[in-house]
């Protein structure tokens, strides 16, 4: 039986392992990640961050969602990562750059519990599909950011039933390999609370390429460069300043230990 090491931290209750693995000696496959991120048999998180340093002097970010699968992005998971590094001294500068599979993120520690992260560019595709949740049909403005979102704007957010029943994209020729799911109500023109669904990983009590996904469409609407999200584990802060998408928000460590794979 193989021991790794691991720490787990969350992101406005987004929560992961982290596993660092600086020469990529660590494999995991996906029956080991679902196992380890299962919060009855495993760990519990809704992903797996593993900390590899490539060739170029970069680290990348190998993102898992909890059911194993491959991840382009995760918002809430690069701030994690970012401030994992910082914590070990993997880097020394408050400002620095890493490697996802979206490509490379800038990251900005504020503090010690505060980590800014700029996000890929979100594109509205000014298409919407459909989405059925509990018997009734709602229609959504199809985003990636770079994953894949499907937005849908509601009145009360309150009236959403819950996910224990999983909403679904009905809408056929786009997002065949799924699709996140963001139900937004309007607070103000520069305030928004959402719920998430994610592909992969169910419901989450936050998403930040969700959130970067719902600032754009309220952007879009009003104009605002600063948009506060308001998600079910806090809130996140969404920038837009010139071409580029800075999210700000907390992070938290929580355990660390040995796991037995």
């Amino acid at each position: 039986m193989n021991q790794i090491k691991f720490e787990k931290a969350h992101g406005t209750g987004n929560d992961f392992i982290l596993i660092e693995d600086i020469d990529g000696e660590i494999v995991l496959d996906q029956a080991q990640v679902k196992k380890i991120c299962d919060r009855h048999f495993g760990l519990g998180a809704d992903g797996i961050l593993r900390i590899v340093l490539q060739a170029d002097g970069l680290y990348l970010m190998d993102y898992r969602n909890s059911d194993g699968s491959l991840a382009l992005m995760c918002g809430n998971g690069a701030r994690v990562f970012a401030a994992y590094l910082y914590k070990k001294g993997l880097i020394k500068e408050s400002t620095f750059e890493f490697r996802t599979r979206a490509g490379v993120v800038k990251a900005i520690i504020n503090s010690e519990n505060s980590v800014t992260v700029s996000m890929p560019k979100v594109e509205i595709l000014n298409q919407e599909v459909s989405i059925e949740h509990h018997g009734f049909a709602y229609s959504a403005q199809a985003v990636t950011a770079p994953n894949p979102h499907a937005v849908v704007m509601v009145a009360d957010l309150a009236k959403v039933k819950d996910f224990t029943v999983a909403p679904n994209l009905t809408t056929t020729g786009l997002f065949e390999d799924g699709v996140n799911i963001e139900f937004a109500e309007k607070i103000s023109d520069k305030e928004v609370k959402i719920r998430v669904y994610e592909r992969g990983s169910g419901e989450t009590l936050s998403c930040g390429t969700g959130a970067c996904a719902v600032a754009a469409i309220i952007r879009s609407q009003t104009g605002e460069d600063e948009i506060t999200v308001n998600v079910a584990g806090g809130s996140l802060k969404i920038e837009f300043v010139e071409d580029e998408i800075l999210m700000t928000g907390p992070v938290e460590f929580v355990a660390s230990g040995i796991l037995n794979i």
